[in-house]
């Protein structure tokens, strides 16, 4: 459930930078790391799907099980790993702007 979870956290994410547009400071870097996030468990997912068929019983399957599930350990740290970086960038201040608003500084007049 927790893939479910990020992949529609980061297709809300793709939707609103999108929204927002090049307007956003990180806007490419944003896009590239969503996309990234997005394939990668997409591809996770296909994996785990491979691995569910198989037959851990027979001895030449479970050579290719093994192997296919350390490839799958190896991504899902890297969707981590693009999902830290992700965060930090920003991705709680897109949710202080709502999408067509500009992004004026606001200061106070001096005394």
């Amino acid at each position: 459930m927790l893939d479910i979870a990020l992949l529609t956290a980061n297709a809300s994410q793709l939707k609103y930078v999108l929204t927002v547009g090049d307007k956003h400071e990180f806007y490419t870097l944003m896009l590239v790391l969503i996309s990234i996030s997005l394939i990668l468990q997409v591809v996770v997912g296909i994996l785990f799907l491979v691995i569910g068929g198989m037959n851990i019983n027979d001895p030449a399957q479970c050579r290719a099980c093994d192997i296919i599930n350390n490839i799958t350990v190896v991504l899902i740290f890297l969707i981590s790993l693009d999902n830290i970086i992700l965060s930090a960038f920003g991705i709680e201040q897109m949710n202080m702007h709502q999408p067509g608003t500009t992004w004026e500084l606001v200061t106070t007049p001096s005394p």
